[in-house]
C-alpha cells in the first residue's frame, strides 16, 4: 500500500534549472548515469525497501568496536540488493512512479573520487517537480554506497549536520548512494585560497582567515564527540547560504560510543589533522586548494599551528575538567605533525604516487 499518494506533497517545483542531455556528457560520466538509471529502474521494480538504522542500534553493543563498523556488517548482510533501499523519511516513494532521472548541469568541476553528479526524480512526462538528488556512485566498492548512507544517518544521529540520505542502490556490482541536494551549498574548494596566506593584513581575505578558525574548531569539536571524518578535506567542508560550516562525505568516517583508547584516539587525531593539512598544502593541480603551497616546509608548520592546530586545541580542551590524558594526547599530536609538516613528507608520498603512475 502507498503511503503517499499526493505527490505534490513531497516534489518540489524545479523551475528554470538547467538541464542536459545524456549526450552531452563525456563518455566516463555517460555510462555512470545510465549505471545508475538502469539501478533504478530495477530498484522500483524489484521494490522499494525502507531501513531505519535507530530500530537497528540495539546491535551496538561492543563498546570498544566502532559504532559505523558494527552496523555496517548487519546493513550489508539485509543488503536488499535489486530493491531501492531509502530511509524512513522517504517511505513516500513507494507511493511514486519516480521513474525518471533527469540530469542537471554542475557550475563547478567535481574533484570527488566518486565523481558526484546531480539530478531530478521525475516521474515520466512531469518535467515540473521531482525530487532534487546528488548521486555518488561507488564502483570499486559497492558496500561503499551502504557505508555513506549509514554513516550520514549517524553524523545526524550525533548532532552533526550532513546532507540528507536518501537511500541507496546495489545493481550489477556497483552501488550508488541518493542523498537529497542542498542547491544553497558551496564547498570550500570553490574558492580561492593560493594568496591568502601572502598578504594575512588584507582586509580581503580577513573572511577566508577567519573560516580556518572555524575549520578547526569544527573538527575538535567532532573529535570531542568520538567522532573522526577521516577525510575532511576543503572539498568535504561546505556552508549553506547562511554561512554555517559543516562537513559533507561521511562514507569513511568512524564514529565511537563512550571511551577510545588513548592511541586509537591519538592516531585517529593526527590521520584527519593530516589529512586537513595535505588539503592546504597540496597545490590546485594536485587536487588540494594551494593555501600552504609556496612555502617552505618549516612556514607551513608555523602557519598551520597558528591558524588550525592553536584554535583546534583549545577547542578540544575548552570543556572545564582534569582529564589529563587530554595534554598528553594532544601534545604527541602536536609533535608528530610538526615532524610531518617540517619534513615534507606529504610532497615524497606525492612524488612515490605520482611515480607508481607513471
Amino acid at each position: 500500500m502507498a503511503l503517499h499518494t499526493n505527490e505534490s506533497d513531497h516534489l518540489s517545483p524545479l523551475g528554470s534549472l538547467d538541464w542536459m542531455g545524456s549526450a552531452e556528457l563525456d563518455q566516463p560520466e555517460r555510462e555512470l548515469v545510465t549505471g545508475f538509471r538502469a539501478a533504478l529502474q530495477e530498484g522500483l521494480a524489484v521494490g522499494i525497501k525502507t531501513l531505519d538504522i535507530d530500530s537497528r542500534m540495539h546491535l551496538v553493543n561492543n563498546p570498544d568496536k566502532a559504532i559505523d563498523q558494527q552496523l555496517l556488517g548487519d546493513v550489508e548482510r539485509k543488503g536488499y540488493a535489486g530493491h531501492f533501499v531509502v530511509s524512513p523519511e522517504y517511505a513516500w516513494l513507494q507511493g511514486e512512479a519516480l521513474g525518471n532521472f533527469r540530469i542537471m548541469r554542475s557550475g563547478r568541476a567535481e574533484t570527488s573520487a566518486h565523481q558526484v553528479f546531480f539530478g531530478a526524480l521525475q516521474a515520466d512526462g512531469d518535467n515540473d517537480r521531482g525530487l532534487l538528488v546528488a548521486v555518488k556512485p561507488c564502483i570499486e566498492r559497492s558496500s561503499t554506497a551502504c557505508s555513506d548512507w549509514l554513516n550520514a544517518h549517524l553524523a545526524r544521529r550525533a548532532g552533526e549536520r550532513s546532507f540528507q540520505p536518501v537511500g541507496y542502490l546495489l545493481h550489477e556490482g556497483r552501488g550508488y548512494s541518493v542523498t537529497e541536494l542542498d542547491r544553497g551549498v558551496e564547498t570550500l574548494d570553490n574558492s580561492e585560497w593560493r594568496q591568502v596566506m601572502l598578504d594575512e593584513g588584507n582586509p580581503n581575505y580577513a573572511g577566508q582567515i577567519e573560516l580556518l578558525g572555524d575549520i578547526a574548531a569544527r573538527l575538535a569539536g567532532l573529535h570531542k564527540k568520538n567522532i573522526f571524518h577521516e577525510d575532511p578535506q576543503f572539498k568535504n567542508i561546505a556552508l549553506d547560504i547562511s554561512g554555517e560550516m559543516f562537513f559533507i562525505d561521511w562514507e569513511s568516517s568512524t564514529f565511537f560510543q563512550g571511551a577510545v583508547e588513548q592511541s586509537v584516539l591519538q592516531h585517529k587525531m593526527e590521520h584527519d589533522l593530516k589529512v586537513l593539512f595535505g588539503s592546504m598544502a597540496r597545490s590546485v593541480e594536485d587536487n588540494g586548494v594551494g593555501l600552504l603551497h609556496i612555502f617552505k616546509h618549516p612556514i607551513q608548520w608555523q602557519l598551520f599551528k597558528k591558524y588550525i592546530f592553536d584554535p583546534y586545541m583549545e577547542t578540544y580542551l575548552s570543556d572545564e575538567g582534569e582529564d589529563d590524558s587530554r595534554f598528553e594526547v594532544l601534545a604527541e599530536v602536536e609533535a608528530t605533525l610538526q615532524h610531518y609538516i617540517e619534513s615534507g613528507a606529504i610532497y615524497e608520498s606525492l612524488k612515490r604516487h605520482r611515480g607508481h603512475h607513471n
